[in-house]
């Protein structure tokens, strides 16, 4: 049974920020840092170069949701314990959903 079309957009930015989640997730054993959440910004720009702003902000929206599960203290939780912690996430969100942006207008021009 084949995936319709329409799904791939979808289904392409999850297994992104998954494949993401796990690679962090691994060098977060080694390095131990919180700063880490940063690597979703990659996820979020390819999805938006490939499928537009729109999926490249669904894209953003997951990886900030994944960054304060997986990350940030207590982990395994939506629920950030620091202050500063709850403002790096913030500014991680507004850089992602500005890039997923411009990246996603400069993609759609590039396919016009």
């Amino acid at each position: 049974m084949k995936t319709p079309a329409r799904l791939v957009p979808v289904a392409v930015p999850l297994v992104l920020v998954a494949v993401t989640t796990g690679v962090l997730l691994t060098l977060d054993v080694f390095l131990d840092t919180e700063r880490l959440v940063f690597g979703y910004l990659v996820p979020t720009t390819l999805a938006a170069v490939a499928y537009g702003s729109l999926i490249g902000t669904f894209t953003a929206i997951i990886s900030a949701v994944c960054a304060t599960y997986f990350f940030y203290p207590p982990t395994f939780a939506i629920w950030i314990e620091k202050p500063l912690n709850a403002v790096e996430l913030v500014i991680f969100a507004a850089l992602a959903l500005a890039a997923s942006h411009i990246v996603g207008r400069l993609g759609d021009h590039r396919r016009d």
